[in-house]
């Protein structure tokens, strides 16, 4: 049985692959799709929808209030791969957090959607019709 966890594993090293492939991706994509030889670069999304646990994927381990109101969800400061002096991934993504200091993965947070309407149903639609 394929679990959220090792769908996750998978897309990552497959993005991890195009990242540090370069060219790889156009193999990948149907020749109408591929990329510019000029331009190598890859933008990789990875959308989890259901149970992902977003405070416990990128961590704000410096963060109190997250140690406060998560006794028994949180992950100790130690154990989390920090990224800079705030956040951290968990310590169950290791080798996500070395692409990340290698500079091959970036964190975008707090993204939104400019007249969000409060509709779980509603922003998905959207966020599935946005044009990257």
């Amino acid at each position: 049985m394929l679990t959220r966890r090792d769908l996750l594993r998978a897309a990552a090293m497959t993005g991890a692959g195009v990242l540090l492939r370069p060219g790889l991706e156009a193999s990948l994509l149907p020749a109408a799709a591929a990329p510019s030889p000029v331009d190598d670069r890859a933008v990789v999304l990875i959308e989890l929808t259901g149970g992902n646990d977003g405070l416990n994927t990128v961590v704000p381990y410096a963060d109190d209030l997250y140690h406060r109101a998560r006794p028994a969800l949180r992950h100790r400061k130690e154990a989390v791969h920090a990224i800079d002096a705030t956040l951290g991934y968990a310590p169950a993504l290791p080798r996500l957090a070395a692409l990340h200091k290698d500079g091959l993965v970036r964190l975008e947070l707090g993204v939104g959607m400019e007249r969000p309407d409060r509709s779980h149903f509603e922003s998905l639609d959207q966020i599935g019709r946005a044009h990257v």
